[in-house]
């Protein structure tokens, strides 16, 4: 099953424009996740040294998945923390814990279809007008990438924008998010940035991953015929000897 997106919100926005403290709730999404769906933050830490030491959300349990400290301006931190399975009912809110105090804000975005995987691609970052950052998954993925440039940006490409128009995750101070359905096992999250000048970003990939156990090759011991013989290929019968062990062709 390919997996869509449901909704995403930012906890600057729905906190009145202002950063979180650090161990105070704040509500991270619009309305209150689908139980057992995929729930992503993606988490801007105020600081370059700071970071999330945990999470406490009636959403669920959320897992660290990457972190990215920028080494150019503004001083910020973005984490990616993962909540593969949704709670029942409608919880919507996060309270988010750093190390050193330090506030913070999330973009917080659901995904419906069963993620169970998660894995962190490595930031990009150069320096110039073009910015990109890949996903490498499968078929049916899921990316979500946020970046950070030093001048204004303006988002391109066939990915989804998530086109913020003030706080953390806004174009106009070089912030900004992207969500992309992979139709193969690649993609990309592309801006252009308005004039030259370093950045950097990073992202995640969900996934479906199969959690059957694999099936054994040959037929089971218990297959046999019940006069314990067994046919051989020049189609002679001869008695079993042991178990029958299936040729290989």
């Amino acid at each position: 099953m390919a997996l869509a997106f449901v909704q995403w919100s930012d906890s600057f926005v729905l906190s009145g424009g202002s950063q979180v403290p650090s161990g105070t709730s704040a509500q991270i999404l619009n309305g209150g996740a689908t139980q057992h769906n995929c729930v992503v933050m993606l988490i801007r830490v105020f600081s370059l040294t700071d970071t999330v030491a945990s999470i406490s959300s009636p959403i669920g349990t959320f897992s660290f998945v990457g972190r990215v400290q920028y080494s150019l301006p503004p001083n910020r931190t973005d984490e990616i923390w993962v909540c593969f399975n949704a709670a029942s009912g409608s919880p919507d809110t996060a309270t988010v814990t750093m190390t050193s105090g330090t506030a913070w804000n999330a973009l917080g975005c659901e995904v419906s279809g069963g993620a169970n995987t998660a894995v962190y691609q490595t930031n990009g970052s150069g320096s110039g007008t073009s910015i990109s950052q890949s996903f490498a998954g499968a078929n049916g993925a899921f990316g979500l990438a946020q970046v950070q440039a030093v001048n204004s940006i303006t988002h391109t490409g066939s990915s989804t924008d998530y086109g913020q128009t003030a706080g953390p995750w806004a174009p106009s101070a070089g912030g900004d998010a992207a969500y992309l359905a992979m139709s193969g096992a690649t993609g990309t999250a592309t801006w252009t940035q308005s004039s030259a000048g370093n950045w950097e970003s990073s992202a995640v990939v969900l996934s479906v991953a199969s959690t059957l156990p694999p099936r054994p090759k040959g037929l089971p011991a218990a297959v046999r015929r019940a006069n314990n013989y067994f046919k051989r290929e020049n189609g002679l019968w001869e008695p079993e000897r042991g178990l029958i062990v299936p040729r290989v062709a």
